[in-house]
């Protein structure tokens, strides 16, 4: 909670009376549950304590003065940072010194939200509706709604792509990594995450990956990838390829990704475990780019992603 504070000078209207010098005066929260009623205490407590509730965080001593010709700029801002272990209906502030005053105004609740630039507030925590348009402020790339992408008007609040690990082939070396299948590999010289490492020439055998033809990928997943940060996409292409150097003198010719009638959809997922469609069910038998568009959940952020065979078989090519 942050809140601007101040306190009287000795000679502000008489306040602070029974003092011979203005001095600072600590300010304590205090909180209490939906059946603790926020009763203070007898006159026999100067200042009185609460007979119930609980002590929200660490005290603030509120040392600035004002005086009757103070400007905003003798006001300060102060934070009492707490976390609550169970429910809090209401707060109350509670300051320490006998005859003392202290000024507050301004005051903001705020919750932590580690996972975007470390606070939010005014209906801006992540699982909020900001702009109230049905799309929680995790899930929305524009959160006020300004037309004015979130990642352009806040770019700390996001991951960079090396952050995100956009470039899986720098580390995903490994069948268990970020990068998985259903389906068997074709060697080891054409592993999954090689189609994820940046590199989009392709004629470039080296940086392609494969899978064995005439698989049943019906319910299976082509390629399932996962990113160090949830992040959203608009499409996913793949390139496809096959290098035909006896037979095609050496010539650069594609090959279809699936039989005849094969159809793949591209889903996303927060956990590896849910699964929701991005995409309609496409038609797989291409044999240059397959171009996946997220239709169905465009302004959704996932960590997973995957490419999952909804009918027929698939064929074999190289593709990145």
């Amino acid at each position: 909670m942050t809140f601007w504070a101040g306190i009287p000078s000795l000679y502000n209207k008489g306040l602070n009376f029974g003092n011979t010098a203005t001095v600072p005066t600590p300010v304590i929260l205090y909180g209490w549950q939906p059946s603790e009623p926020p009763i203070w205490g007898g006159p026999t407590t100067i200042p009185p304590t609460p007979t119930y509730g609980s002590v929200l965080g660490t005290s603030v001593a509120v040392s600035n003065v004002l005086t009757t010709s103070s400007t905003s700029s003798d006001w300060v801002k102060y934070t009492i940072t707490f976390t609550t272990t169970k429910q809090i209906d209401k707060i109350g502030f509670l300051h320490t010194t006998q005859y003392g005053y202290v000024y507050i105004d301004d005051i903001s609740i705020m919750d932590i939200n580690t996972e975007c630039c470390l606070t939010s507030q005014n209906n801006m925590g992540q699982y909020c509706d900001y702009d109230g348009d049905g799309i929680l402020n995790n899930n929305d790339l524009d959160d006020d709604n300004d037309g004015i992408l979130d990642a352009n008007e806040n770019p700390s609040c996001f991951a960079t792509a090396s952050q995100a690990g956009v470039n899986l082939g720098s580390f995903a070396t490994t069948l268990n990594g970020p990068v998985t299948t259903d389906l068997l590999q074709t060697g080891s010289s054409h592993l999954l995450y090689f189609a994820f490492d940046g590199k989009t020439d392709v004629i470039d055998q080296t940086h392609s990956s494969a899978v064995d033809g005439s698989q049943d990928w019906i319910n299976k997943s082509l390629v399932t990838w996962k990113y160090n940060a949830s992040l959203p996409i608009s499409s996913f292409t793949m390139l496809l390829n096959q290098w035909q150097a006896n037979a095609m003198n050496g010539s650069f010719v594609g090959m279809y990704l699936g039989s005849s009638g094969s159809t793949v959809k591209l889903q996303g997922s927060a956990d590896g475990n849910t699964w929701v469609d991005l995409s309609l069910p496409t038609d797989a038998y291409k044999n240059v780019n397959l171009i996946l568009v997220n239709s169905l959940k465009n302004t959704s952020s996932f960590q997973y992603y995957r490419i999952l065979g909804v009918s027929r078989y698939n064929s074999w090519c190289l593709y990145k």
